[in-house]
């Protein structure tokens, strides 16, 4: 275009009812130039009664690449904004029982061919499908297959985990590993606070201290798995495999967020 550039960092939720009230940069204020001058195309989605969905490429039926039938043909879905508030839209749909259920992305379950129907899934928790959250229109998008999403719906139940405190100056403080699968892997730091810490002390033999939760690799990196992200802890278990979290393996992190705890 031409002329003066006026808005700029445009960020809304879908359920505004003009643009203007959307949250934005002050008006005129940018850092573009019109090669960067966005477009709309609007286009009319299919029923959702249409829409059928399938996990596939994975180890069983509950988890794996999801996919989606629209007009006839199977096609993926970009893992853009894709959260686990959608992952779990999705294993409603799919009557799949589940305790628990998580977003995977990064094309984790091979890569799908064909078309990627949906991108910017955007759900704020309180739709009933994903085609009740904002996206994109179908068809459009700026992905490629290395984005492919993937749900899984974990049926795992509550259970004991052994832990241990690595490379710390002293027994009772270091980063923390969690036994799974026959080898040690780490927990992420998102969501990690006081009272993750308090369970992780009380595990490893120290009930009545002052727990430090310590994040961004403090004791430094791990290796191997990240076994648990988004540890979520009253603060009173005695394991912290009876706390809320992330299905294990699920995560968006990487070792430079491993968490450690302080028990003094």
């Amino acid at each position: 275009g031409t002329g003066k550039i006026w808005l700029d960092d445009v960020r809304c939720f879908g359920n505004e009812t003009e643009l203007i009230k959307c949250r934005t940069a002050a008006p005129g204020v940018t850092n573009c130039e019109h090669s960067e001058d966005v477009g709309v195309m609007c286009k009319t989605i299919a029923p959702t009664t249409n829409i059928q969905y399938r996990l596939v490429g994975g180890p069983s039926s509950s988890e794996g690449r999801l996919e989606i039938n629209y007009a006839g043909q199977w096609g993926t879905v970009c893992d853009d904004n894709f959260n686990n508030y959608a992952a779990e839209l999705v294993c409603q749909a799919l009557n799949i029982p589940h305790i628990r259920s998580g977003a995977v992305p990064n094309g984790k379950y091979g890569q799908g061919s064909g078309p990627i129907w949906l991108d910017d899934v955007t759900c704020l928790g309180n739709e009933t499908s994903i085609l009740n959250c904002a996206h994109s229109a179908f068809g459009t998008n700026d992905c490629d297959h290395t984005e492919d999403v993937g749900v899984v719906c974990d049926s795992t139940q509550s259970t004991s985990l052994q832990i241990r405190l690595t490379n710390g100056t002293l027994p009772r403080n270091g980063r923390v590993e969690v036994f799974y699968n026959g080898q040690w892997g780490t927990i992420c730091d998102d969501g990690f606070g006081v009272p993750e810490a308090k369970v992780v002390c009380r595990e490893v033999g120290y009930a009545n201290v002052i727990a430090v939760p310590l994040t961004n690799a403090y004791y430094g990196s791990g290796r191997d798995q990240i076994v648990i992200d988004q540890l979520d802890c009253i603060g009173n278990e005695t394991n912290i495999g009876f706390c809320s979290r992330k299905p294990f393996g699920v995560n968006d992190c990487d070792h430079s967020e491993d968490a450690g705890v302080m028990c003094l």
